[in-house]
């Protein structure tokens, strides 16, 4: 059975989608690996990376399931007499925090309010569903760690 799978990225029609492999688990942050494919191979990579990409792929029930991500890996693979294949990594925003360390003090601050100081400098939403209210901490420190496993 065949599945319709269809590409969003900043460059509209320039890639097609040509194979998926991925990985996803409780707790840990997914990666999603495409190969794609382009009429031609001087495809600018600056042009994607760090934008928002997403997959839409139809399952097997019919619905449409959406894999989205920022590209944080794209090149020219290799290529033949018709096309260009090209690669390309999606990855949730918040695998920006892994990138950047930092050594910070917090002070006579709760959890959230910590997690969100944090996590507000990506410029991304973060959403706080919480139900009760958080002691405030005397003294916290972020020594050399990075900020995602910090928040973990």
């Amino acid at each position: 059975m065949k599945r319709r799978v269809t590409l969003q990225t900043p460059l509209g029609e320039a890639l097609q989608f040509h194979r998926l492999a991925g990985r996803e688990a409780l707790s840990q942050l997914y990666a999603f690996d495409l190969e794609l494919l382009g009429r031609h191979n001087a495809i600018d990579a600056n042009a994607l990376l760090g934008q928002p990409a997403t997959v839409a792929m139809q399952t097997e029930s019919g619905s449409v399931r959406h894999l989205g991500g920022l590209v944080t890996r794209f090149g020219l693979a290799r290529q033949d007499d018709r096309q260009a294949f090209y690669g390309m990594r999606l990855r949730p925003w918040l695998w920006l925090a892994t990138r950047r360390s930092d050594f910070r003090i917090f002070q006579d601050q709760t959890v959230p309010e910590i997690v969100a100081a944090v996590l507000g400098r990506y410029g991304h939403p973060l959403e706080q569903k919480l139900h009760r209210s958080y002691r405030a901490w005397t003294y916290c420190v972020q020594y050399h760690e990075d900020d995602f496993s910090f928040v973990s």
